[in-house]
């Protein structure tokens, strides 16, 4: 027998066909199905913005704390190994011998992966926002939310704790090799972030 609420969820559920050019917008959250009707190209686009960035931050430190929790692979992480000893050939052992790759080292790179680029999507963002033009600037000034802040407000209140969030993780030396990968200078950007908030 079917839950309830998945019937009840289906009784407003939206079904359409999308025609040849058509866009089709889905909010943060909703869940969907598509099914190709015939041979398709689907070009498909997530959006990452001040609204539901939270979430995506949220997955990837539900993900750490489990792979942190179910493997001894922290330590790794804690060396700036991460990369190195995730490689196809699998773990290295003491003495540079591969060792058989497991389900938990193909996680710890897929963190990695995702760490890396909420890193390369909120840093453009936040330098987006805070080396925009005084132009630009007044006209998001002008765009509120509901709680009565700009759309820069928010989205800088949006990325601040995901900055914070990074810059524990560096602390403790438990960034998946992100400082490896790419140059990111967490404290500064977090006080331009601070300023252009304050400002």
């Amino acid at each position: 027998m079917q839950n309830s609420s998945i019937i009840l969820d289906r009784k407003h559920a939206i079904e359409i066909i999308q025609e040849v050019g058509e866009t089709i917008f889905v909010p943060s959250g909703w869940y969907h199905q598509v099914e190709n009707l015939e041979d398709t190209l689907s070009i498909n686009h997530n959006w990452i913005n001040g609204f539901n960035i939270k979430w995506s931050w949220d997955r990837i430190r539900r993900e750490l704390n489990r792979y942190a929790s179910s493997s001894t692979r922290i330590a790794a992480a804690k060396e700036h190994k991460t990369l190195e000893m995730l490689s196809d050939g699998g773990l290295m052992n003491g003495n540079g011998n591969a060792k058989k790759k497991t389900a938990d080292d193909s996680k710890g790179k897929s963190i990695s992966d995702d760490l890396l680029l909420l890193w390369l999507m909120v840093s453009a963002k936040a330098i987006d926002i805070v080396n925009t033009t005084k132009e630009k600037d007044s006209i998001d000034q002008m765009i509120r939310t509901k709680d009565g802040f700009s759309i820069i407000d928010f989205n800088l209140r949006a990325i601040l704790p995901i900055l914070e969030g990074i810059q524990d993780l560096i602390a403790r030396d438990e960034d998946f090799g992100l400082r490896s990968r790419c140059e990111c200078n967490v404290d500064e950007l977090q006080q331009l972030v601070k300023e252009k908030i304050d400002h």
